[in-house]
């Protein structure tokens, strides 16, 4: 598993103060064009030996919010980087009002 964009976050992440936090901050900001703008949130985590994979539409920036902050509480905990991953993903898996 590739780990750059969370290594190129990870200073990001550790400052992020959830659930106060900003998923949109420009700390997280990964590129602009316009009017469009994607920020990073750790949801790269992937289960590879699933045998079933579930699509999901939830409100993005709750879910960001929710994997930021498990992604930070994970990092303090001293979480190696694919367990951070794995419970950011869990966290902000079917999340959102």
């Amino acid at each position: 598993m590739n780990f750059e964009l969370f290594e190129k976050y990870e200073p990001a992440i550790r400052e992020y103060n959830g659930p106060q936090g900003d998923p949109q901050s420009a700390s997280l900001r990964m590129h602009r064009n316009g009017d469009l703008v994607a920020y990073y949130a750790p949801l790269e985590w992937v289960n590879l030996s699933a045998k079933l994979v579930l699509v999901e539409i939830t409100p993005w920036i709750q879910q960001a919010d929710f994997a930021l902050t498990e992604a930070r509480s994970a990092l303090l905990d001293g979480a190696p980087v694919p367990e951070v991953l794995r419970r950011a993903n869990l966290a902000a898996a079917l999340a959102g009002g």
